[in-house]
């Protein structure tokens, strides 16, 4: 279950922001939505949660479930301690006072959004629980970059890769340890290839292909990721 974990007073998310889906049935099966939280309550109940999506400063409730104030004992908790921040828990942390554009790093914490604006985070919130219901898949960068966060990442990754490569004479064999293998494993997941990276590291290392064919191939999966949404070539030949 993803859990869903927003005061969301005065009912905005339907009021101001026209946002239905959660909480009619689209999505009943695989999203609880909480709106209070008493102070000091049992939290234990998320720890077999798929993923945890906050609003960061929502506030404690006392025992009439009214909200206090600038009590935020829960929010804290469940970041830090029940999560630990996507280490235990994938998470997601938003809030209306954070940057459109998320914090958020596949490579360092692909496991954690350390922040984005409220308002973005519903608005691509949909695709994303549709992903998991279709593919019982976590993909938070759905919500970090867009439901076609392929082509912003693979860009990323790909023009990375190719300014290491820009070191090097284009007739030069192509070596392994001329890129960043940490920026090479991240590209190479995002063309959903059948082999694994292992595996393809291997042919690479063994493959004669010169420092020109590889940037080709970077500049291919770019173009086909930027228009087809995926890539829809075969990368040995």
């Amino acid at each position: 279950m993803i859990y869903l974990i927003d005061d969301n007073k005065n009912n905005k998310r339907v009021n101001e922001m026209k946002i239905h889906y959660v909480d009619n049935d689209d999505f009943k099966s695989i999203l609880k939505p909480i709106e209070k939280l008493k102070k000091n309550c049992d939290l234990s109940f998320l720890k077999d949660a798929e993923c945890i999506l906050i609003h960061k400063t929502t506030d404690d409730c006392d025992s009439d479930g009214e909200f206090i104030d600038n009590s935020n004992t829960n929010a804290l908790k469940i970041i830090e301690e029940i999560s630990e921040y996507g280490e235990k828990i994938p998470l997601v942390i938003f809030s209306n006072r954070m940057d459109e554009k998320a914090t958020y790093s596949f490579i360092e914490s692909p496991n954690c959004i350390f922040k984005i604006k409220k308002s973005i985070f519903y608005i691509r919130l949909y695709d994303f629980l549709s992903e998991y219901k279709t593919h019982g898949k976590i993909e938070l960068r759905i919500i970090a970059h867009g439901k076609n966060f392929r082509s912003e990442e693979s860009d990323k990754a790909g023009k990375a890769i190719i300014d290491y490569l820009l070191k090097y004479s284009l007739h030069k064999k192509f070596d392994v340890t001329m890129v960043d293998i940490d920026t090479l494993r991240s590209f190479y997941s995002l063309l959903e290839l059948e082999d694994n990276f292992d595996v393809f590291f291997q042919e690479l290392q063994s493959s004669s292909i010169t420092v020109k064919q590889f940037v080709i191939k970077i500049t291919q999966a770019l173009e086909s990721i930027e228009q087809y949404g995926k890539y829809i070539y075969n990368w040995k030949k």
